[in-house]
């Protein structure tokens, strides 16, 4: 990352992540709550790009230059006895992410409440 001339190089990382993850400690009796953080690369912050626009220099040491953002899902519930497994996205409306744990029990119909 140039912080001077607020530029970066996406050359780490990868620029997708697919992935399936299963809660060990699962209980199809307990209720659960999941959701997704994701943290991106660092990038100069608009301070930088403002910086380097308006030809500013000696910023106070406590200006910050960087950042490093956060990508977020909606978060999934799940409840024992329901059939469905609420999502914010989709307020409940049948989503369809299910655990693993809920089909091997059988407890799982598909079909909604």
């Amino acid at each position: 990352m140039d912080v001077a001339n607020a530029t970066w190089a996406n050359t780490i990382g990868n620029p997708e992540l697919i992935t399936v993850w299963t809660d060990p400690d699962f209980d199809v009796k307990q209720r659960a709550f999941y959701h997704d953080r994701v943290l991106e690369i660092l990038t100069p912050r608009w301070t930088a790009h403002d910086a380097k626009h308006f030809g500013l220099e000696n910023l106070d040491p406590g200006v910050l230059m960087v950042v490093e953002e956060r990508a977020y899902r909606s978060p999934i519930w799940y409840a024992p006895g329901s059939r469905r497994v609420l999502s914010a996205s989709g307020q409940g409306r049948g989503a369809r992410r299910v655990h693993p744990g809920l089909l091997e029990s059988g407890e799982w119909s598909g079909q909604g409440e």
